[in-house]
């Protein structure tokens, strides 16, 4: 069975760490793969990739690109499955094809409400353009794949007809990249230390984190907070740079510290955090989630579906962005040793038992094998 992936935009986040993982095991499941990756990712393999630099298109551009270059390059290779894994698939594609959904936000009724209304009217345009694209995609593809069931009923609100093809499978991490830490070390210095990874977009709400840790500092508990982001990350985003200068404030203040970090170092950076805060409002999945609970660092995620369908009780919650409620749940987490200890082992249980990479691409082999079989 010959498969050929489009993963041209894999550029940062959880993407780009599914496609080092496709990279390095998907070739050894009994697939001939070959994988579409930019230009940094295909020295992992070049025997399995196909490097593939467009730049950073905006969706029109890439969804055109797609349409016309791409599709030289899909009637070349002559796969049997073609796994577009990036929202965007070919329109009458001449083999069978998967499409992975892994965007929420424009079909999320929350995020709608409370985040797109607020961007600016060009921004709007540009996102309900995309959200077109990926219907389209939708309705000329074979099968679609989603990381959650909430995500899948998301899309069905807009795009109904998706309920015949769409098909769960949730992602996996390495879980041998991440050690579980020592539960003793809480308490054993100062000050506590919060940890909140993801690269930045509006939905993220870094803010709330960062206010959160500076009333815990009002009242007397040592703490700081750690952020993942960097300021480049704001600049596709001008309507949001008073977030990153609040943010620059409460990290001027002592509350938070704000820079990126490389994927090989982030098993490093979970083992050495006490509690890990998920503030964001809308995801696909959240691979961050799963990385925490499988370092045995004990979750408080904003009470979200997506959020809830990942930890279930193996987290606590907080209503999207109170930071004084996320507060008092860092500061009770904090002092109650019998709930902390209780939480990593339900998370390392639960990112064991349902988030291995290998049960998921076990799962998308199979979906694979089926789509040939039919």
């Amino acid at each position: 069975m010959k498969v050929l992936m489009n993963a041209i935009s894999a550029r940062r986040g959880g993407i780009a760490t599914y496609t080092r993982n496709m990279i390095a095991t998907l070739p050894g499941e009994g697939v001939d793969a070959k994988i579409a990756v930019p230009p940094d990712l295909a020295s992992m393999d070049p025997s399995a990739t196909i490097a593939v630099e467009i730049g950073r298109y905006g969706a029109v551009r890439r969804f055109l690109w797609d349409q016309m270059v791409w599709r030289r390059t899909v009637q070349a290779e002559r796969p049997d499955v073609l796994f577009s894994s990036a929202n965007f698939g070919l329109l009458n594609s001449p083999v069978r094809q998967l499409l992975l959904m892994r965007e929420g936000g424009l079909f999320n009724p929350y995020y709608l409400d409370h985040v797109f209304s607020t961007l600016s009217f060009r921004t709007q345009q540009l996102h309900r353009l995309r959200r077109r694209l990926m219907q389209m995609s939708i309705r000329h593809a074979d099968a679609v794949m989603f990381p959650s069931a909430t995500l899948r009923d998301w899309v069905a609100r807009f795009e109904p007809s998706v309920m015949a093809r769409a098909v769960v499978n949730s992602y996996g991490i390495n879980l041998d990249r991440f050690t579980p830490r020592d539960e003793s070390q809480l308490g054993d210095h100062a000050p506590l230390r919060l940890l909140y990874v993801s690269v930045y977009y509006p939905h993220k709400d870094p803010l709330t984190f960062a206010r959160a840790v500076s009333i815990l500092r009002s009242k007397g508990r040592a703490a700081v907070g750690r952020i993942t982001m960097d300021r480049d990350e704001f600049g596709p985003w001008p309507d949001r740079i008073d977030e990153y200068d609040a943010l620059m404030k409460h990290q001027a203040d002592g509350d938070v510290m704000l820079g990126s970090v490389n994927a090989q170092a982030l098993p490093a950076l979970y083992s050495a955090s006490d509690i890990f805060v998920f503030p964001s409002i809308s995801e696909t999945f959240g691979f961050p989630l799963v990385e925490a609970m499988a370092s045995g660092v004990p979750v408080i995620a904003a009470d979200t579906l997506i959020n809830r369908e990942v930890c279930g009780p193996a987290a606590l919650y907080f209503p999207s962005r109170e930071a004084k409620i996320l507060a008092e749940r860092i500061n009770d987490l904090a002092e109650r040793r019998d709930l902390y200890q209780w939480l990593r082992t339900e998370g390392l249980k639960r990112a064991r038992e349902r988030y291995s990479w290998k049960a998921h691409l076990g799962r998308l082999v199979a979906i694979f094998r089926n789509m040939v079989r039919r």
